[in-house]
This record gives structure tokens, C-alpha cells and sequence, in this order.
């Protein structure tokens, strides 16, 4: 069975935060010490709008004993849950997108020695496409879906470039393996690297022959990357 467990691009910057230029009201956070664990905090965040979110840009600040205080940047982005939704509930992932009235745990973090947390969504996206928030957040968020969608149709192109002859498959898989765990790549994005490259090494493990089962999985995945590249290229567009 092919994998599409692509589900979640996180950014962490643990550097000092750029000032929000805009609001975000209707998707709020909060952070606390986890019941289980006080020297651990969890951050949830709420959606009292009308629209699933699909992702947003926190900020977690610290207040140290010294009273300074350290902003850490986050990002989480589930637009691929849009663009082929998961429907096997063991590989459903923990976080996604947040409906409208729900609240969802979204982040752990160690709680070090800060004396205090605040959590903060900065800039949120939703399932429209439209947004709210910090202008340049926005534009990060989009620009990592502009990314992704250009790693998508390279690899929907490089999949298309694989010979669809029984007798070649294995041995043009294997080569595209290797193309894609080498460095550099033409392939931007990471996520997009490895689940191609997982997708591809399962076909190998499972199909020891050239076959008529090995291409008609092939393509399959090659159905479901042609799916990921035009969905993620409607997503990188925004709508505000």
C-alpha cells in the first residue's frame, strides 16, 4: 500500500520574532503546563470562526527569571489534507486542520526555565484559501506552498520520465531513488523528497520482478503525485 502521510510543514525559528503588522481574532492560542508532565508546556489553539483553519504562525513567548523575554516562531501548514485527504485512520495524523468551534492540541514544547508562557497565532490561513494576520507571516506561508508546488511537478515529471515498460521498472525506480537521496537536488522540498522516496523504496522491497503488479502501483503513485502538484499549486494562491 502506497503511503500519502504528508500531512504537516512546520517551521521553527527560535530567534527573536518580527512584530505582527496585523490581527488575527478569530483563531486564538493558549499555552500550559501539560497535567502529566509540569516541566513540559502544550499549546492549543481555538477556532471560534466560521472557516477551517488550515494553518497559522504562532508565536510562544518566555518570560526568563531575569524578566527578558524569548519569542519562538512556529509554523504548521495541512493544505496537503486538503489536496488528498487521508483515509486511513492509522496513518490520520494527531494535528490538521482545526474546524470552526473546535479546539486542537498543536505543539509541545519543554518549558526550560521560564517562569512564564504565552502562546499567540500570529497569522492564520484557511481551507478557502483567504486569511488573517501578520502580512509577512502570510507571505512565508504561501511561499513554502509555492515551494512545495514546484517540488510536486518536478517530481511529477520525473515520475512521468520513468519508463512504464515491465521489463525497465525496477531499474529506472532504483536510479530515481538515488536521484532523490542524493545532494543537490532539483527537488526543493524535503517532505515532498521523502515520500516520494519512501513511496518508491516500498515498491522495490515488494515487487523483487519486473511486473504488470509493479506498474500498475507505479501508477498509482504517479497518480497520486500528479494529484499533490496540482492541488499544491492552487493552494500556494492566496485569496486576500
Amino acid at each position: 500500500m502506497l503511503t500519502a502521510a504528508l500531512c504537516t510543514l512546520v517551521a521553527l525559528s527560535t530567534a527573536q520574532t518580527a512584530p505582527a503588522t496585523g490581527s488575527v481574532t478569530t483563531v486564538t492560542a493558549t499555552a500550559a503546563p501539560r497535567l502529566q508532565d509540569p516541566s513540559s508546556i502544550d499549546v492549543e489553539v481555538t477556532n471560534s470562526g466560521t472557516k477551517t483553519a488550515v494553518a497559522w504562525s504562532l508565536e510562544i513567548v518566555e518570560t526568563l527569571p531575569d524578566g527578558r523575554k524569548e519569542s519562538i516562531g512556529h509554523d504548521q501548514d495541512f493544505y496537503t489534507v486538503l489536496v488528498y485527504p487521508v483515509t486511513n485512520p492509522v496513518s490520520t495524523p494527531a494535528v490538521g486542520p482545526i474546524a470552526s468551534g473546535k479546539t486542537m492540541k498543536v505543539l509541545s514544547l519543554p518549558l526550560g526555565n521560564a517562569v512564564a508562557v504565552e502562546a499567540f497565532v500570529r497569522a492564520v490561513v484557511f481551507a478557502d484559501r483567504t486569511a488573517e494576520g501578520d502580512g509577512a507571516r502570510l507571505k512565508s506561508i504561501f511561499a513554502r506552498r509555492d515551494t512545495e508546488a514546484r517540488s510536486w511537478q518536478a517530481l511529477s515529471t520525473s515520475l512521468r520520465q520513468t519508463s512504464t515498460q515491465p521489463t525497465m521498472m525496477r531499474q529506472r525506480l532504483q536510479h530515481l531513488a538515488d536521484d532523490l537521496d542524493a545532494s543537490p537536488t532539483p527537488v526543493e522540498s524535503p517532505a515532498a523528497r521523502k515520500l516520494v522516496s519512501t513511496n518508491v523504496k516500498l515498491l522495490l522491497q515488494r515487487y523483487t520482478q519486473d511486473s504488470a503488479e509493479l506498474q500498475q502501483a507505479f501508477q498509482q503513485l504517479s497518480t497520486m503525485i500528479d494529484t499533490y502538484a496540482q492541488g499544491a499549486a492552487e493552494q500556494s494562491r492566496p485569496r486576500y
